[in-house]
């Protein structure tokens, strides 16, 4: 009897076992250690702590109504601590990222030279005295990006820019720059992507927006891939290694 009641129990158990999900099941993973946060996965910040495959949270949205002083604070100590939040688009305008590190931002008006009207750039570092790549940690082995920009973030206290573009009519700006915050980053964004690109891999060529360029039979995305393994190895080694100390160019 007490068999009979055993085995449907064990049963039970494994199949709960087999269906419970990941410890961060409820961020939207968009490569390895980065994740997506947004109003419908807020609540994960709560528990962040206990997430040690989480090294890179990107920020897209400025929903700010379910956000409490307790996600704000748990997010900024675990900044503190080595993670890396990236804040693109909409996220710019959340009261998120301004509790991790105050900063400012603005529209930018960049005109491409070759056609008068906005649009991307491709900088190459050391190119051109308008359009430059930083010597920073986060930019070792980064000599190319394609860039559309739309914000700037001039003026923003402590931050290092990591791109600055400027057009022939005297616009410029910091359009990609890094804010230290203890450890970690947040890192700010001001290009036009839309829908996570810079951590997820391109199946196509947008033309209207192009931000890779067609080698052979395959597609080159430039140094944006260095880029982001710079971001989470930064990431990864911050949160987890105890002999950690500032990289040159922090």
């Amino acid at each position: 009897m007490k068999m009979r009641v055993l085995v449907p129990l064990l049963f039970a158990g494994a199949l709960a076992m087999l269906g419970a999900p990941p410890a961060s099941a409820a961020f939207e993973e968009i490569d390895p250690g980065v994740y997506r946060i947004d109003s419908k996965t807020i609540d994960d910040l709560l528990d962040i702590r206990s997430h040690a495959d989480v090294n890179v949270l990107i920020l897209e949205d400025n929903a700010t109504k379910d956000i409490s002083d307790a996600h704000m604070k748990l997010l900024r100590e675990w900044v503190d601590s080595g993670g890396v939040l990236w804040v693109a688009g909409d996220g710019l305008e959340s009261s998120l990222a301004q509790t991790v590190a105050p900063f400012r931002f603005e529209s930018f008006d960049f005109v491409r030279s070759s056609s008068g009207n906005r649009g991307g750039e491709l900088i190459v570092k050391g190119l051109s005295p308008r359009m430059t790549i930083a010597d920073h940690a986060l930019t070792a082995g980064v000599s190319q990006l394609y860039l559309f920009a739309q914000s700037k973030f001039d003026g923003t206290e402590r931050a290092t820019p990591l791109v600055q573009m400027g057009d022939s009519a005297g616009n410029s700006g910091w359009v990609l720059a890094a804010i230290p915050v203890g450890r970690g980053f947040m890192i700010l964004d001001g290009t036009a992507r839309k829908g996570h690109w810079l951590f997820r891999r391109l199946k196509g060529f947008n033309e209207a927006h192009p931000n890779s360029l067609k080698q052979d039979s395959g597609w080159n995305s430039y140094d944006w891939e260095q880029l982001r393994s710079n971001v989470r190895g930064h990431a990864r080694q911050a949160l987890t290694g105890d002999d950690w100390s500032p990289p040159t160019g922090y």
